[in-house]
């Protein structure tokens, strides 16, 4: 769609895009059970996780099927045929479920209610050092590859491993290898007294001082360490 957008000196118009946001019934045995808004897509997914964790149902083999009500027109309403043996509290769910734009997470007046549900995720699973120092050893053989790009991406995966340990998925972080997060000196470009200068000037005055740290800071390490 068309907006209005502000460039600091006068209004333009151009193209931009916003999220659809629409509500979604929720049915299960064709009886409502939730009206949730969304945005549209993924919708059956969004259902059976609403369902998930409101305790409903436990594994795929609870469901059927999830199918599109007839006479809705608008795509937004779903039922969900359940097994057959798979009880429902229908009074539970349209007593104490609270309409919100989640799977079934948001809208849970503690933690400890979602927890009812399923218990904590822990895990004993130990991942080799060696994996992650045969992979690191693969990038610094590519030729296109410089050792600073080698230690951004180890930087990466160091963090993701660290998130992994922290939920509990992985045991210890394997990515111990002393050093490999470490950009080589050579590899950074410091700029010259007259190129942080120029570059300064060319920027608007609130951010000049900035670049001028950033430039004289660098050249000040070179001075202190021989560089």
């Amino acid at each position: 769609m068309m907006i209005l957008r502000w460039d600091g000196q006068a209004p333009h118009e151009q193209p931009d895009e916003l999220a659809e946001e629409e509500p979604l019934e929720i049915r299960v045995r064709g009886r409502a059970v939730s009206v949730t808004m969304r945005t549209p897509g993924h919708d059956e997914e969004l259902a059976l996780g609403f369902l998930l964790t409101e305790g409903i149902i436990r594994s795929p083999r609870d469901v059927l099927r999830v199918e599109p009500c007839g006479r809705n027109e608008d795509g937004n309403l779903l039922n969900v045929v359940l097994a057959p043996e798979v009880p429902v509290d229908f009074e539970r769910l349209t007593r104490h479920v609270f309409a919100s734009s989640s799977c079934g997470l948001c809208g849970k007046v503690t933690i400890d209610a979602v927890r009812s549900q399923f218990p904590p995720v822990t895990s004993d699973l130990v991942m080799d050092a060696q994996i992650i120092a045969r992979w690191r050893s693969g990038l610094l053989r590519q030729p296109n590859l410089s050792a600073s790009t080698v230690a951004k991406a180890y930087r990466v995966l160091r963090q993701a491993l660290a998130a992994a340990v922290e939920a509990r998925y992985l045991a210890v972080n394997p990515a111990s290898i002393k050093g490999a997060a470490v950009e080589p000196r050579s590899d950074l470009v410091v700029p010259t007294i007259d190129e942080a200068l120029a570059l300064a000037a060319a920027m608007p005055e609130r951010l000049r001082l900035l670049v001028l740290l950033y430039g004289f800071a660098g050249q000040l390490t070179d001075l202190v360490f021989g560089g």
